[in-house]
């Protein structure tokens, strides 16, 4: 996982379980005299906790099996809970209480260490200059894949170019943009720090571009990054203010071909940005494969980068984002809706003999 998947990932975590309010519940079991909260109670605790849980994704559900939280996920360890019996509460306390203090206390500081420090600093409106902002570049790497160095340069330079491209057209410096973060792990990724605007600017084109992708995905790679260039909303842009006579016939032509060289090499390089996961309907990661001279392929048995391109259109359409499918191990640890409404009802039933036993002494 990349370090910004770790923080995120335990960012979700956390929230699902001091939001859940599953810990003082865990911290009221220590005593000998040790009582349960109630079947309504967990079963409270548990749709909150599920309302959160149900977007946890690769990233989260491996963090909560490296924090041995997954006893969370489990149907037996939350039916303990609730039934009340004082050997089950022992037994759900022993498996929660390190495990929740160790997350709620200490893996919060463990994630401070982690933050990039130029993110507290990439806004220097404080000192009276022009206000900054990061874009964050991903390059897709699957398992057992890698890249040459020849990868890596063609995304800076496309960034590079594109970024010049939005400068020129809105009378903004090109020199403000500096790569302030580098990160790996399960994929490539560059932090690029810029003047607000200009970050802005390219944001949109990059975006743009992605509806553009699918539309031309029946083209071969070279031809389909000239197509995708050449139909992008900047461009059009360019052509207006030529016509309007606000820049010369050469800057226009000068402009364009750094839009098309910038985006044709953004595609190549298998690039994608972190806000395209909000805008898709065909995954990213497969459509953004890099071209197949730009990949190392560790695997005899790892598809082509044409063919994964290819499964992502006639594949099923993905969920929206933080509700999509589990990984394989995930689904084996998370309840289903099955499960989930089979619990509620077995905790429905518990509180209802606690009830009846209530009644019943009385």
């Amino acid at each position: 996982m990349r370090r910004q998947e770790i923080i995120d990932a335990a960012d979700n975590v956390l929230r699902a379980i001091t939001q859940s309010g599953i810990k003082p519940v865990i911290d009221t079991l220590r005593g000998a005299e040790a009582r349960g909260s109630g079947g309504s109670k967990i079963l409270q605790i548990f749709s909150e906790f599920q309302r959160f849980s149900r977007y946890f994704e690769r990233p989260e559900l491996q963090l909560i099996q490296i924090l041995s939280l997954d006893f969370l996920l489990q149907h037996d360890w939350w039916g303990d809970l609730a039934e009340g019996d004082p050997e089950k509460l022992r037994r759900a306390f022993g498996a929660a209480w390190r495990p929740l203090r160790f997350a709620t206390e200490d893996l919060p500081k463990i994630v401070r260490l982690l933050e990039p420090e130029h993110i507290g600093a990439s806004d220097p409106t404080s000192e009276g200059t022009k206000a900054r902002t990061i874009l964050s570049v991903i390059l897709i790497e699957e398992e057992k894949m890698t890249s040459p160095p020849e990868r890596l340069v063609l995304a800076l330079q496309s960034i590079s170019e594109l970024h010049g491209a939005v400068c020129k057209l809105a009378g903004i410096s090109a020199t403000d943009l500096h790569v302030v973060g580098c990160d790996s792990g399960s994929d490539k990724s560059f932090d690029f720090l810029g003047a607000a605007k200009a970050m802005e600017g390219l944001r949109s084109l990059i975006l743009d571009g992605w509806d553009k992708v699918v539309f031309y995905r029946e083209k071969k790679i070279v031809e389909k990054g000239k197509a995708i260039a050449s139909s992008l909303a900047i461009v059009e842009e360019i052509n207006e203010k030529e016509k309007a006579g606000k820049i010369s016939p050469e800057q226009a032509e000068i402009l364009r071909r750094e839009v098309i060289s910038g985006f044709s090499k953004f595609l190549d390089a298998g690039a994608t940005i972190p806000e395209l996961e909000g805008r898709k309907t065909i995954e990213p990661r497969l459509l953004m494969a890099p071209s197949p001279k730009l990949i190392a392929n560790l695997s005899e048995n790892k598809a082509p980068a044409n063919q994964a391109k290819d499964q992502a259109v006639q594949g099923r359409k993905k969920l929206p984002p933080k509700q999509k499918l589990s990984s394989d191990e995930g689904a084996k640890t998370r309840l289903s809706p099955r499960e989930i409404a089979k619990f509620k009802a077995y905790l429905e039933s518990v509180e209802k003999d606690d009830k009846d036993d209530k009644d019943d002494t009385i």
